[in-house]
Formats: structure tokens, C-alpha cells, sequence
């Protein structure tokens, strides 16, 4: 995944929020994370043979992100509408 202003429309959504891959954030030295986010959130995926527990993807649920529930991100990314969570 990535933020691209020319890419698909997620792409381009993350290009305005500033979004940064994991590796971005940890270049810059910051210590902010989209797992810390106050719009981090973790959908489950049900399990394909219904008895394991199922899979979690990281989504951003920001009122700017793609889609209807947020689009998906790495807990370990950034972007500029990060703010702390009140955890």
C-alpha cells in the first residue's frame, strides 16, 4: 500500500492525509504511529474454516479516509491527521 496523488482513489486519499509507510515514519525519527491514532481501529476478517479465531487488518477510521468505514493502514504508519488516543 502506498500514497500516490496520481494512483487509485485510496492511494490518493492517503497522498492528501500525508500518510507515510512505516519506513517514511521511521526515517523521520517520529514517534507517532497509527496504532497510538484516536482513528486506529481493527476490523476482523472471519476465519476461512470457522473454527480459529479470525485475522485483523489496521484501518484508519479518520472522517477524511477512503471508503465507508476508513481504508486500510499498517499500525506502524503515519500520517498528518494523526492525534493521540485517549487509551
Amino acid at each position: 500500500m502506498k500514497a500516490d496523488k496520481n494512483g487509485t482513489w485510496t492511494e490518493r486519499v492517503r497522498a492528501r492525509m500525508g500518510w507515510m509507510a512505516p519506513a517514511q515514519v521511521r526515517l523521520t525519527g517520529s514517534k507517532r504511529a497509527c496504532a497510538n491514532c484516536k482513528y486506529h481501529w481493527l476490523k476482523e476478517s472471519p476465519p476461512r474454516d470457522g473454527v480459529a479465531s479470525g485475522n485483523y487488518s489496521s484501518y484508519c477510521g479518520h472522517p477524511h479516509a477512503a471508503g465507508e468505514l476508513g481504508h486500510v493502514t499498517r499500525q506502524n504508519a503515519c500520517c498528518d491527521c494523526w492525534m493521540l488516543s485517549p487509551k
